[in-house]
């Protein structure tokens, strides 16, 4: 299980800038301690020294607290609203957070379709019949996330997530906002004339998913 969204770029950001403004980690490479830990310093990247049982020591760079927000959606919202356990790893797969696990339960306590899926005051109907798909293009699930911060350099604050249901086949487009407009376009301009017609499409029932 791997932050794949990163791999794709997404986080392909100007990491030293966003380090040398978080006044935490500049603290840190005077004292040459971060949350208890002795830095490193690579390449103009600081970074922590970790106890790992099984690789000793290990270096993982630490994530300033200006990219809390895009790390934690890629995380967790863009990940099935992954619990704890699964996004720490994920987490930790690309850096260091200090304090992590008071960070994801505030964050997961704040979301909105956790919220909703956990509360006991909702009377979930029973399921009856559970769509199985047997080929391409029989549904796509959309979402969107965001807003995300910092704004890219092109004006984009939010993630357009489809799914293919049936492969699982996964296409994120970036967006200026997400009103139904530019997402009407984007599903054109991206799937329908790339890809062709779908038999159908699954959302949240949102109003930006509706005209």
């Amino acid at each position: 299980m791997e932050l794949v969204e990163n791999k794709n770029g997404i986080l392909n950001i100007d990491f030293k800038k966003h380090q040398m403004n978080d006044k935490e980690i500049r603290e840190a490479i005077e004292t040459g301690m971060y949350g208890g830990k002795k830095i490193s310093i690579v390449n103009d990247i600081v970074y922590v020294k970790t106890k790992q049982s099984r690789k000793g020591q290990e270096l993982r760079k630490i994530i300033p607290t200006s990219l809390y927000d895009k790390i934690l959606c890629l995380a967790h919202m863009m990940r099935e609203h992954f619990d704890l356990a699964k996004t720490k790893h994920l987490i930790k797969e690309v850096g260091y957070v200090k304090s992590i696990n008071s960070i994801i339960n505030q964050y997961i306590s704040e979301c909105d379709e956790c919220l909703r899926r956990n509360s006991p005051t909702i009377l979930h109907p029973k399921i009856n019949h559970v769509n199985q798909y047997t080929m391409p293009f029989q549904n796509q699930a959309d979402d969107i996330c965001g807003p995300i911060i910092p704004t890219s350099t092109t004006g984009n604050k939010y993630l357009l997530v489809f799914v293919y249901s049936f492969s699982r086949y996964t296409i994120i487009i970036p967006c200026r906002s997400y009103s139904f407009n530019e997402i009407f376009q984007r599903i054109m301009d991206e799937i329908i004339w790339k890809h062709g017609n779908l038999l159908s499409i699954r959302t949240d029932d949102g109003s930006n998913f509706k005209g």
